[in-house]
């Protein structure tokens, strides 16, 4: 199949302007994603600013390519949002740019890793079930401590692996490599082992003690918990909405489509990240 340029993709704007009030330029190109950004930006610009479509560009570098190319005086208000990645978790500036927005989390997908908006859908979803006995079964709580436990060191080490390219992924890891089990948790050993991977990449690139005063920088960077990190800074499409998956089907056997789930999640979540949407739009 042909694929449209990132230019290509930048350009279709120009066909809504009677729609949308607002040009928005967003890296994912997934549907799915792209509707749970739909959803989130509509909420958080507010119902009077008329927004019918929003459009993915590409890889994070398209979006900054086309953001920086697009830096002088416009007809119509615009703004670009890329991911926050590794970058946030290990305090790479953003670009100065205007019109840009960078997420405060991993990706877009972090922000429905949110318990009352989850417990919501659920209410509506497990009929057999009040919402107080849902609650005690979905154990918010305990399941984010348990999988934080670990994979906050996780994505400690593969942020500081992937910052200095030890030569192995540390990005779109497969989840059977973290996890063996259906009941939405992580595996211990197979986590160590990651761990340890990079560390043995990274120090032999590097010097030996490089990979744990980097992991420790990264630490003291964040006066936060390992539940706060894990939330953040762990991949929401590939890790944590997949182990959320599981669990929701070991505890309530949710039979509704994973993409409706998240959908219905996006129109309750918190949004204050997004309160500065607004100033950046121009």
């Amino acid at each position: 199949m042909l694929q449209r340029s990132a230019a290509a993709k930048y350009a279709k704007h120009v066909f809504f302007t009677s729609f949308n009030d607002v040009d928005i330029f967003i890296e994912d190109t997934a549907i799915e994603s792209k509707k749970i950004y739909m959803e989130i930006i509509r909420r958080a610009i507010g119902q009077e600013v008329s927004l019918a479509q929003i459009f993915p560009i590409g890889s994070k570098s398209k979006v900054l390519a086309q953001c920086a190319a697009d830096q002088g005086a416009r007809e119509r208000k615009c703004v670009c949002i890329i991911d926050g990645d590794y970058d946030v978790l290990l305090g790479t500036p953003k670009p100065s740019l205007i019109r840009l927005f960078r997420l405060s989390r991993y990706c877009i997908e972090n922000y429905l890793i949110d318990e009352q908006a989850i417990l919501s859908v659920l209410d509506e979803e497990v009929v057999s079930m009040d919402l107080s006995s849902i609650r005690k079964i979905f154990d918010f709580s305990q399941w984010v401590e348990a999988v934080s436990r670990h994979l906050s060191k996780f994505v400690v080490a593969s942020g500081v692996a992937c910052q200095r390219r030890c030569g192995i992924a540390t990005v779109n890891i497969p989840l059977s490599e973290l996890s063996t089990c259906y009941t939405g948790h992580v595996d211990q050993i197979k986590i160590s082992q990651k761990i340890i991977d990079f560390e043995v990449a990274t120090d032999a690139k590097h010097g030996t003690g490089i990979f744990a005063a980097d992991c420790a920088q990264v630490r003291r960077r964040h006066s936060i918990g390992d539940d706060e990190l894990t939330l953040f800074f762990c991949s929401g499409k590939n890790l944590l909405l997949p182990l959320l998956k599981r669990r929701l089907q070991k505890s309530f056997a949710i039979t509704t489509s994973s993409a409706s789930f998240k959908l219905r999640v996006a129109k309750r979540c918190n949004i204050d990240d997004f309160k500065l949407l607004a100033t950046v739009i121009a």
